[in-house]
This record gives structure tokens, sequence and C-alpha cells, in this order.
């Protein structure tokens, strides 16, 4: 965990305070399309001249990160002079971050990162993990990267429309879930899961629909109390099937995860029923009734799915462009994630991951084969 986390609307307001903690007199700010169009950059810059510091931004930044821009950020550090990063916008900001902060030279000090996420946490912020191309780079420079702080201000996601708020706090709701499913679970992660589903899950049409402040404020708690739990006990089969979604096709990371959890969590569903209920139990509660098989009881991704719809989200990976023929591709590439796949409670190989990538799909394609469906094996 970060060393220090502030939440609160209005509490950006504390950035030169918070620089100053983390020694951070001349600080990098970068930021993505968004924050700097929103304003939130602009404002964030100004907040860090106080005290002597510069405002300097960088904003060259894509969901799909490379190292070509780990070098470009990094060399805009070392020719500012700056000796820190404020990491302003998403996960891949946040992960940017890091990992430019990860590749000091051997014996230099690595400056700090402060992550100010601009949306419903994403989880970025409080995990030392950085996606960075096409692997998953959980040290980089041999040093594992953490934020040295986090400002998580509601107030700074009040022009996203209700669709987009809704696909970050889907995401947040699937790292609760997932963090609850898990082998890493822990009382004390089950408990952050838990009230995470609660507060999504009660705030969230109100917050999407209505614009309603305090469904806004309960809905990034909710989500930041997601991401310390997933920080802790682990992601799972959501995030193996998403990242080769963003890799190779360029799906932000939140939606991809909410394009393959409904999908992904039903075919794991057998391997821990009487966890899944509990949750699915939850999100039954503030969307339409999920279906049961057999009275074995509900399955979490339909709960999900069929809460997920009536919030203007568009579910469907045809929709997004993927091509029905990279089912197999893809589930490949998903196997190249097997710390995330060890956290299931079953054993997933290719067949299951292809058969949710084809579930996945809209449901005028054709579906995949039955025996896909399953988990391989349960352990």
């Amino acid at each position: 965990m970060p060393s220090l986390v502030r939440f609160g609307p209005g509490c950006l307001e504390s950035l030169p305070d918070v620089l100053a903690e983390c020694r951070v007199s001349r600080p990098l700010v970068v930021g993505d399309a968004d924050a700097s169009s929103t304003g939130t950059l602009e404002r964030t810059a100004s907040l860090a001249e106080p005290r002597g510091r510069s405002g300097e931004t960088w904003t060259e930044v894509d969901a799909s990160l490379s190292r070509r821009h780990l070098a470009r950020c990094r060399e805009r550090l070392e020719a500012g002079g700056c000796d820190g990063l404020v990491a302003v916008g998403g996960g891949a900001v946040i992960d940017l971050c890091k990992a430019v902060a990860g590749l000091a030279a051997a014996g230099a000090s690595r400056p700090p990162v402060v992550a100010v996420p601009a949306t419903p946490s994403s989880g970025a912020e409080l995990s030392a993990l950085a996606v960075v191309a096409t692997a998953l780079a959980p040290q980089v420079d041999r040093a594992p990267v953490l934020p040295g702080a986090v400002i998580a201000d509601p107030q700074l996601s009040a022009s996203l429309p209700g669709p987009a708020l809704a696909v970050y706090a889907l995401d947040g709701l699937v790292h609760a879930i997932e963090a609850f499913v898990g082998h890493g679970s822990s009382p004390f992660t089950d408990l952050l899961s838990l009230t995470a589903v609660h507060l999504i899950v009660r705030s969230l049409p109100a917050a999407a629909g209505a614009g309603d402040p305090a469904g806004r404020e309960a809905v990034h708690l909710g989500c930041l109390y997601a991401g310390v739990a997933l920080a802790s006990a682990g992601s799972g089969v959501v995030h193996a099937a998403a990242h080769p979604l963003t890799r190779e096709h360029g799906i932000p990371h939140a939606l991809a995860a909410v394009l393959v959890a409904p999908a992904a969590l039903d075919a794991t569903w057998s391997a821990a029923p009487w966890l899944h209920d509990r949750l699915a139990a939850a999100l039954r509660d503030a969307g339409p009734p999920a279906r049961q098989d057999r009275g074995q009881g509900p399955r979490i991704g339909t709960a999900l799915r069929a809460f997920a719809q009536p919030l203007g989200v568009e579910l469907g990976l045809g929709r997004q462009g993927v091509p029905a023929r990279d089912v197999d591709r893809l589930a490949g590439l998903a196997l190249e994630m097997p710390g995330a796949l060890a956290n299931v409670r079953c054993r997933v190989g290719r067949a299951t991951l292809a058969g949710i990538y084809d579930t996945a799909w809209p449901d005028h394609l054709p579906a995949a084969p039955a025996g896909r469906r399953a988990a391989d094996h349960v352990v």
C-alpha cells in the first residue's frame, strides 16, 4: 500500500502538501488526453507551482503503453530536471509513471510517484504492478515501484458521462469479486470486497444515471476499497483474459475486463459456488433476477451482466472490432499470465479461455461448444 492515501471531494487541493511530504520539489505532471481536455491536468499542474515547484506537463500517453512511451517520458523527466512524477488519469497513466520511476539508473534514487486517479480507482495506484507493451512488469529494474502517495478526489470524475463512469465502476466491481473468490482472499480482503460490492451496487445506478454527487463519491470509495483488496488478494481469470484484448486490440483495460467478466466468472462458478452466491445476491438486489441452473444457485457472471446492461454499457467483443478468428490466439496469450490463473480455484486451460472469449461475443454469433464452457478442473 502507498504510505499516504487521501480521499474525499476537493482533496486535490492537498497536492502541494503531499509533494512536500514526498520531498518532490520539481514534479513532471503526466496526464492523458481526457485529463487534458477536462482541465484536470492544467489544474493539477497549477497546484504544483507553489513553494517553487514547476507545473511542467507531459501528455503523450495511450491505452496500450509501449517501451517507446517509457523512453520518451523518461527523457522528458531528465531533461526537465524533475525529481518526481504526478500521474493524472486512469490506470495507463499511473502504470506509465510507475514504470518510468523504475528505470532509474543503478544506485540512483527513484523519483517518487504521486497518483491522482481521475476516474474511479483502477487499482493501479495501489499496486507495484505496471502493464507495459506486451508484458506484465511487476518489477522494473529489479525493484517494485509503488506510488508514494494517492490523492483520490471524486470530483475529478464529475465530467465523465454516465456510461463511461459505469465502465470504470464495473471494473472496480470486478476487482472486488476477483479478490473475494480467489485463492489469495483473506478475512481482511473479504471485508473490503463485500463493502466495495455494496457501495458500488447501491450507488452506481444513481451516479451514472442522474449524476448524483453522493453516489459518485460512494462509487469512488467502493472502487478504492476494491483496489486495496485486489492488491492484497491478487487478480484472476478476468484479468488474464482482459490483458490480451488491451495488448492486441487496444481496448482500454477497464472496458476489456467488463467485456469478459460475465463469461469468465460463469465459466469458473463451479469452483467455489458458495463464494459466488454471496456476491450474486448483492447484485440481484440492484438488477434484474439472475438465472439459476438446476437449483445450484445464482451465477455471479449472469448477475453482473444483468446489472451492467441498464447502465448503458454495451457488452460483446464483436462490437469492439475483435475478429472471431482471434479466439484461439487470445486464449494462448491469456495463458501467459500464470500468476493470475493460479489464483483461480480451478485449473483454467486453453479450452476454458477460448470458451470465455466465445461467450463474450454478441449473442447472435455462434456459441462455443458446450465442452468449452466449464472449468477444466476444480482444485
